[in-house]
């Protein structure tokens, strides 16, 4: 399922106050109660930001998923989320219980952690996936979903990449919190538009 399909479409119709937000074009204007077919817009729709990209669009990037379901159909605030890093073709390496793992799907709806400049390390980053899997630090006995997770096997890869040193802790509330909000909003936006069809806004921030 691609993110794309489900985007959230906006515009204005009869009041500079008031976004019209929308998957399916409305037939009627929610504010106004004017049908909308051939008639003059203040705003034309646009596409929404969607914060759901494939990671085959992504290469060399930190990325985050539920770790059950997708996000737009199965993701409430608070579930466990997993992260991974792709690489120059949009594979995923990534760890769980299974031990360290390469996925060539199954990210198709995931979510772009934002680290600092990378133009530097891309000769570095397949190298250091690469040897991420063959290490023994990352086998399926070592995994404990609290002290030695995925979370440790992606900071442990930007560690090498980009010589930080910042805690698990420090990592999660510097990149990863910030993520969870704007998926947040998003969904509960998404999931209204669903139930209602259309959803009036005066604020798109």
């Amino acid at each position: 399922m691609s993110p794309t399909e489900h985007s959230l479409m906006c515009m204005q119709h009869c009041s500079s106050d008031s976004y019209l937000i929308f998957t399916t074009f409305p037939r009627s204007c929610e504010v106004c109660g004017s049908v909308l077919e051939n008639c003059r817009l203040r705003v034309p729709p646009f596409r929404l930001p969607n914060p759901f990209v494939a990671s085959r669009c992504v290469p060399r990037s930190v990325l985050i998923r539920p770790t059950r379901g997708d996000f737009l159909s199965d993701y409430q605030n608070g579930d466990n989320l997993h992260i991974g890093i792709s690489d120059e073709n949009g594979s995923v390496y990534h760890y769980d219980e299974r031990g360290a793992n390469i996925d060539t799907c199954g990210w198709d709806q995931c979510v772009v952690v934002e680290i600092q400049n990378r133009s530097h390390i891309e000769d570095k980053w397949r190298e250091i996936l690469h040897s991420s899997q063959l290490s023994d630090l990352w086998t399926s006995e070592r995994y404990d979903e609290t002290s030695h997770n995925c979370y440790d096997y992606v900071l442990n890869v930007i560690r090498q990449l980009l010589f930080v040193t910042a805690p698990k802790q420090d990592f999660c509330r510097q990149f990863i919190l910030p993520v969870t909000t704007k998926i947040a909003k998003y969904l509960e936006m998404y999931r209204k538009v669903k139930i209602r069809g259309v959803v009036v806004t005066q604020s798109l921030s």
